[in-house]
This record gives C-alpha cells, structure tokens and sequence, in this order.
C-alpha cells in the first residue's frame, strides 16, 4: 500500500506498512538503524545492561527505580504521622470533624514546607 493510495488524511506508521526496523533481540525495542547488524542482529556493546567503554553503565529493563527517594519518603511519613497526631487531638478536644480535618492538613502542609527546609538533598 503507498501513501498516495491509503484512504484515511493521516499518512500510515511503518509498522502498517510492514518496513519497520527489526526488533533487538526479542526485547521488543528497536535498535536505531546504525547499531544493527545487516543480518538485524545488535552487538552485544550495545544491549541494555552491557557498559559501552567510555560510557556509564545501563540499567537493564528488569531493574525499577523507586516510586520516591528516600529523603521524600521520609519527610512525607513524618508529616502525616504529625498530621495525624493534630487531627485526632483536635478532634478529641472539639468533636468536630471539619476542624480536625482543616488541623491535620495544615500540619501536613507546614510539617513538608519545615521539613523539606532542614532536612538536605
């Protein structure tokens, strides 16, 4: 199919056309054209997880980086442990819901701000 006979206003993606590049070695993601053997083959300097001399190494896709860093990690638990602490006192000195929620989120605010402030990156 060219593009000149495909019938939809967008023109279609090479892998609609069937002349995509080969996928490397089954991990599912192209190697770009300057990389690939003639055969479609990836050296092995240039698969995830193999260090490139003069280069970091990569991460292989198996690894996950945490969701937080350690540092936010902490500061958030600290915050909504004191949090906490104020609603549950608010309440039980007002016996009001709407005011323990307003305390608890005030100090959750200020407890970030002030912690995020002292404690270094």
């Amino acid at each position: 199919m060219t593009y000149s006979s495909f019938p939809h206003p967008n023109p279609p993606r090479p892998a609609d056309r069937g002349d995509a590049p080969s996928r490397a070695q089954g991990r599912g993601v192209p190697a770009p054209p300057d990389v690939q053997a003639a055969d479609g083959t990836v050296p092995d300097a240039c698969r995830p997880g193999l260090q490139q001399p003069g280069h970091a190494p990569v991460a292989p896709a198996s690894q996950h980086q945490p969701l937080l860093g350690l540092r936010t990690a902490l500061i958030l638990a600290i915050a909504v442990a004191a949090a906490a602490a104020a609603g549950v006192l608010t309440y039980r000195a007002e016996h009001s819901t709407a005011a323990a929620l307003l305390a608890g989120g005030g100090t959750f605010a200020g407890t970030v701000l002030f912690l995020n402030t002292i404690i270094g990156s």
